[in-house]
């Protein structure tokens, strides 16, 4: 479905695909050739219309809303929206000399503040900055014209907190093709030659020149007596040389930047940084050459900075690029969707084995349920390194375990309260019934409590939910160790029971359930058989999960083989989970907070009918 709407000289154009599958289209758009369509959620240019034929693809249910504009308009407004901001600073002598001097107090008070927020990677971009220092910082030559810049900055906040970042600029003379100005940080001169001081991540060859000095083991020595070390594993040895210069990137965080050369290689950037161990490197590092587990990307090399004092901080780390066909997330809304789609149009067929999606979908979650085993078993693997080294879990273990539900029970129980006098009417009963079955739940923390009986603690992934996991080739692969916002880098570190996992995931699966019943319920007119419907499909992924699960996990150093433990360890980390879900979503998400009530529910309910 195609429409055009007009008003005086703005038009926009309006492109969706009602269709449950992907569709490609050709529109004829010759009246307005040379304009360009400006997708209008992001704001990304798409190509020209330079002919009677514009393709476009969409995903199923997909829609595109375009603002045409003339060719030049779009790159006037380019270009302004940052060329007036842009400082100069001047080089007396080497790149290094514009972080000396006077041009160092300018990059630190002009440049620097409002070249930050305005990159996707950091953590503040609403807020003002108060100030930024130039903590350390190394140049990286690569041969060619660009010359890379490493800074650490530390960035003070308003609020007084001070936080590091690592931002890699390129600098390279101005030149008829060079850097989109939306990149720069500011303008460089020296003597009668101008440049131009701007993102490194968009510089092509960036990431060459990374990779290049990880192969040599490069060692730069930094301003303040430190040094920026490349680091190479073994296995990037095994790496073909790369000559192409193909690189894009794949996704911006407020942490991590991702950029993929020639489909190779990944090249993962920490933005922002702290001094110590990295869970990520030393969970891959483990997985790759002590476990050699195959379901992993495997770790070629790291990039870290070690001051004067020889602490270290990663700056970067290199993983083979693993090719796939979307993350699991993707995959569990679209076969929910469709398997839902397919019992609409057949209401008197129960028999989910007939749904072509089901059938295609389930043995991903029994291979994810198989995968998971196989993670947590080759985070076992036996070690004389006491950062992985198994450990049985005690009594303490589940008691710490306990006060720290018990912490979350009394947050998520205020927030409920807080939330049950400024909410609408159904809202306020949802979250009344179970604040009147709070000491219930405090009840069952309490009965949740038992010396565990066979089971051990490791290293586990630490936020282990479906858009951890990619789908390639039929198989999955893990991804995103460690890689949780809300854990500190001794936290990531910490060892607990595998189970913990295992609880994430099953509440990431209760996640997926939720957005497509609140997707669907715009398309399907009976939203009571929606919701049923769609909880049944949830229990039995979570059934096919678990079962795979435990049977990969049998007759191993993690298998627990007394069932008590098993289900009372499982159940203490799912009402962890949900409780910490009711305290974020009353904050964050509010409308998606009735998803993690009824999931305390339903355990309050099966654990008093199980007993």
């Amino acid at each position: 479905m195609v429409y055009l709407r007009e008003f005086q000289n703005e038009r926009i154009l309006c492109v969706a695909n009602v269709s449950r599958a992907p569709q490609a289209v050709e529109l004829d758009l010759a009246e307005f050739k040379d304009a360009v369509p400006v997708e209008l959620t992001a704001g990304s240019r798409f190509p020209a219309i330079n002919s009677h034929s514009y393709l476009l693809t969409l995903p199923a249910y997909g829609f595109f809303w375009f603002r045409l504009e003339p060719a030049d308009a779009t790159k006037d407004r380019q270009d302004q929206h940052v060329e007036p901001g842009l400082f100069t600073l001047v080089a007396t002598g080497k790149l290094e000399t514009i972080f000396s001097g006077r041009e160092r107090v300018a990059f630190e008070r002009t440049v620097a503040p409002r070249f930050l927020p305005s990159r996707r990677w950091f953590g503040h971009r609403e807020t003002s900055v108060a100030g930024v220092s130039v903590k350390d910082f190394a140049v990286l030559r690569d041969g060619g014209r660009s010359r890379f810049i490493l800074p650490l900055l530390d960035v003070k906040l308003l609020d007084g907190g001070v936080e590091r970042y690592f931002a890699p600029l390129a600098a390279e003379p101005e030149h008829k093709d060079g850097p989109a100005l939306s990149n720069a940080a500011a303008r460089l001169r020296r003597g009668a030659l101008t440049g131009l001081l701007y993102e490194a991540e968009a510089c092509e060859g960036f990431v060459p020149a990374m990779v290049a000095a990880l192969r040599r083991s490069e060692r730069l020595d930094t301003s303040q007596g430190g040094r920026i070390s490349f680091s190479p594993t073994p296995h990037l040895g095994a790496e073909l040389m790369i000559e192409a210069t193909d690189v894009h990137r794949i996704g911006a965080g407020q942490r991590n930047s991702s950029l993929v050369l020639a489909n190779q290689l990944m090249l993962k950037i920490r933005h922002r940084v702290e001094i110590g161990s990295d869970t990520e490197v030393e969970t891959l590092r483990f997985l790759t050459e002590v476990a050699h587990f195959p379901n992993a990307p495997p770790l070629l090399g790291v990039v870290d900075y070690v001051d004067s004092e020889e602490n270290h901080t990663v700056l970067a780390i290199l993983q083979t690029f693993m090719r796939n066909q979307g993350d699991a997330w993707t995959w569990t809304l679209g076969a929910l969707k469709r398997i839902l789609e397919a019992a609409a149009l057949t209401p008197g067929q129960d028999d989910r084995v007939e749904h072509e999606e089901f059938a295609i979908y389930m043995p991903q979650m029994r291979r994810l349920g198989l995968r998971t085993a196989e993670m947590h078993k080759a985070l076992a693997t036996p070690t004389a390194d006491s950062k992985f080294k198994a450990e049985a879990l005690s009594y303490d273990d589940v008691c710490e375990a306990a006060d720290a539900a018990r912490i979350l029970a009394e947050r998520a129980f205020a927030r409920l309260k807080t939330n049950a006098a400024n909410t609408s009417d159904d809202k306020r009963a949802t979250a009344e019934r179970l604040l009147a079955r709070r000491e219930e739940c405090f009840a069952l923390i309490d009965d949740l409590v038992q010396k565990p009986n066979g089971a051990i603690k490791i290293r586990i992934h630490g936020n282990y939910c479906l858009d951890r996991i990619l789908i390639v080739k039929g198989d999955v692969m893990i991804v995103g160790f460690g890689e949780s916002p809300s854990l500190s880098p001794d936290q990531g570190c910490a060892k607990t029971s595998p189970l913990r996992d295992v609880a994430v995931m099953l509440r990431s699966l209760a996640h997926a359930v939720a957005v497509a019943k609140s997707d669907l319920a715009r398309f399907v007119p009976d939203a009571t058989r929606v919701t049923a419907r769609l909880q049944e499909e949830f229990v039995l992924f979570s059934q096919i999960f678990i079962q795979a699960y435990m049977e990969g996990a049998r007759d191993s150093p993690i298998w627990i083989e007394d069932e008590r433990t098993r289900r009372h360890l499982l159940v203490l980390y799912l009402l962890a989970e949900l409780l910490h879900e009711i305290e974020t979503e009353a904050e964050t998400r509010p409308d998606w907070i009735d998803t993690a009530i009824d999931g305390v529910t339903a355990i309050l309910d099966r654990m008093a009918q199980a007993s």
